[in-house]
């Protein structure tokens, strides 16, 4: 069946995530469309072709906003039926199964270890620009401008 849920149950958080970004990305995808198609003098035709309003929003209904529903309308398919893809979805049914194995940080182990970390991007930098200072005035007094 069309609509039917590969391994349904099974990696559900997963897929609402992987399903959440790539929906984002076509709503993103399709508002930058919309307003390019409305503002670029090229496309004139997709803004001045009016077929009227969408009452209670005041949306002008035009061929740049029918587009891009459709688009939307496919996009939101194409997530869908990726995410029940055999092979992404086991790939996600398997995420969240070894996810669900992880041992995560306490709060006090995460803070830690993020002091640590950050500690040592500065001392690191600190040293590289000594560096980088250092071997700039060296080949400065050889190689002068």
């Amino acid at each position: 069946m069309q609509f039917e849920v590969y391994k349904k149950g099974q990696g559900q958080l997963a897929r609402w995530i992987a399903a959440g970004f790539l929906g984002v990305l076509v709503l993103f995808g399709c508002y930058e469309l919309y307003w390019f198609l409305y503002n670029s003098s090229a496309f004139d035709f997709f803004r001045s072709t009016s077929l009227g309003t969408i009452p209670f929003v005041d949306q002008d209904l035009n061929i740049a906003f029918i587009l891009v529903v459709v688009l939307f309308a496919a996009g939101v398919y194409g997530t869908y039926w990726i995410s029940n893809l055999p092979k992404a979805a086991d790939l996600l049914i398997d995420t969240e199964t070894e996810m669900k194995k992880v041992t995560w940080p306490s709060w006090p182990e995460a803070m830690n270890s993020s002091m640590v970390v950050v500690a040592a991007v500065l001392v690191l930098a600190i040293y590289l620009a000594g560096v980088d200072f250092v071997l700039n005035q060296f080949f400065e007094v050889i190689f002068p401008h």
